[in-house]
């Protein structure tokens, strides 16, 4: 057996300190790990705020690219929004009424040859509006007097534009007539089924008359309203009441 020296026994411990002081390879990983652990969370944060700020700046220049562009070509967002706006209608001025002078009567319509009725037998008639509208009940009408033959039957009638009102007869209606500046009679005229014409009781006189005058006013009372009076102008109606006359196969 060798002997050991006090030097090598020194250098043996010399060795052993060495060896205590040297790190373990397997700390070694762990420390390199933990470093580039460190290493790799720092640099998250660094790369997301590097990629909001080239966004943004891409964004910005798109836009300043856009507006370029626009402004290039002569528009404007802000002009191409106003002129997108719906126009307004050009206001237009209603055409004023047509006054009639109150004094241009209404004539006498209708033609003067005679047709075939219904029952075969020959129809003529002649129809005249009132000089002017009376009031009704919540409205106005404008009378017509009507003369013809029908059925061999020569008639005179009203036709009021509204209902007459009721009396204690349901078929008769008081009536007040006056030609001209005669006296006013008041008579009792035959109704219709709707009480919107009223008849002269004897047509062949009446018409008699309307061939010999130049004004005639008639009084009714509308139904739920005031009594009322409507004024024709008949002349004229001489050169027509023969046509009547004749067509029912009697002389004027």
């Amino acid at each position: 057996m060798e002997s050991n020296t006090p030097d090598d026994v020194e250098a043996a411990f010399r060795r052993l300190d060495e060896k205590s002081v040297e790190p373990a390879p397997d700390e070694t990983v762990v420390i390199r790990t933990g470093a580039a652990a460190s290493a790799v969370s720092a640099k998250p944060p660094i790369t997301q705020l590097t990629l909001m700020i080239v966004g943004a700046a891409g964004i910005l220049a798109g836009m300043a690219v856009v507006f370029a562009l626009s402004w290039a070509h002569g528009e404007s967002p802000v002009q191409t929004a106003v002129a997108a706006a719906p126009a307004t209608n050009p206001v237009t001025k209603t055409a004023s009424p047509v006054v009639v002078d109150p004094s241009s009567a209404p004539t006498w319509i209708g033609s003067r040859t005679a047709t075939r009725a219904y029952d075969g037998t020959k129809t003529i008639s002649f129809e005249l509006a009132a000089a002017h509208d009376v009031s009704v009940w919540m409205s106005r009408a404008r009378p017509v007097l009507v003369t013809r033959c029908l059925s061999r039957m020569t008639e005179v009638f009203i036709i009021l534009g509204t209902s007459s009102a009721i009396e204690q007869d349901s078929f008769k209606r008081t009536v007040r007539v006056q030609w001209d500046d005669g006296p006013e009679v008041v008579q009792q005229w035959q109704a219709s089924e709707s009480a919107q014409e009223l008849f002269a009781p004897d047509g062949a006189a009446f018409l008699g008359r309307l061939a010999h005058a130049s004004r005639l006013r008639v009084g009714f009372t509308p139904f739920n309203a005031q009594p009322v009076t409507v004024e024709f102008v008949v002349q004229g109606f001489d050169q027509l009441a023969g046509l009547v006359a004749g067509t029912c196969g009697w002389k004027l």
